[in-house]
């Protein structure tokens, strides 16, 4: 196989990354070596370390060997997922087209946001979850990103718009036989109602 002088870095600022004059197999083979040790010993953080490496050989094998482009990607991409780094998950999952990577990244940034009191920002976030979710077809997928929109838009003083939600992630729980989310939906119902005829956020407790 012709030896790598250099090759241009994928990571976000694309900078040239200088490999070896060796061999792109014994790089690759050296490379998914470490990474397979550091997986075995979930240490996330070494995998994430080695970002510029991965991604700039990630992009060398694309044409050679795409099969393990999309390995590195998808390792460095449970990386980020592990250490709580949504946003460059999301990133490495919208490179590998992994529509689902994508819904749960977007969950989980929502979630973010909610955690801080950012609805506005959550509720972006859990429609392109819901969205994907029924692209899909993942109907636990739809129901639980419902139900966090549900949750924002309560927070946000848009009771009819949550409880039509509520009511809808009631219905289809009710179709999977899921009795604690539909509990769930029962409960979010009487605190969305109730929240909606006090006029008040402050009284809002929703699971």
């Amino acid at each position: 196989m012709t030896s790598v002088w250099r090759l241009r870095a994928g990571g976000p600022r694309g900078r040239w990354f200088f490999l070896s004059v060796l061999p792109l197999w014994w790089t690759s083979n050296r490379l998914l070596a470490k990474l397979g040790g550091l997986v075995a010993a979930h240490d996330w953080h070494g995998v994430v370390a080695l970002e510029r490496e991965t991604l700039a050989l990630a992009t060398a094998l694309r044409g050679v060997d795409p099969s393990e482009a999309e390995f590195i990607h998808s390792t460095l991409g449970y990386g980020y997922q592990f250490l709580g780094q949504y946003r460059e998950a999301k990133a490495v999952s919208e490179e590998l087209r992994d529509r689902a990577g994508v819904a749960n990244a977007c969950c989980n940034i929502g979630s973010c946001f909610k955690e801080v009191g950012g609805f506005g920002q959550a509720t972006a976030f859990h429609l392109q979850h819901r969205a994907i979710s029924e692209e899909l077809g993942d109907r636990v997928g739809v129901v639980n990103a419902g139900g966090d929109l549900a949750i924002c838009y309560v927070h946000t003083g848009k009771y009819g718009q949550a409880i039509v939600l509520h009511e809808e992630c009631k219905s289809m729980a009710e179709e999977q036989q899921d009795c604690a989310w539909v509990a769930k939906a029962c409960g979010n119902l009487g605190s969305c109602g109730a929240s909606a005829r006090g006029g008040t956020r402050g009284r809002v407790r929703l699971a």
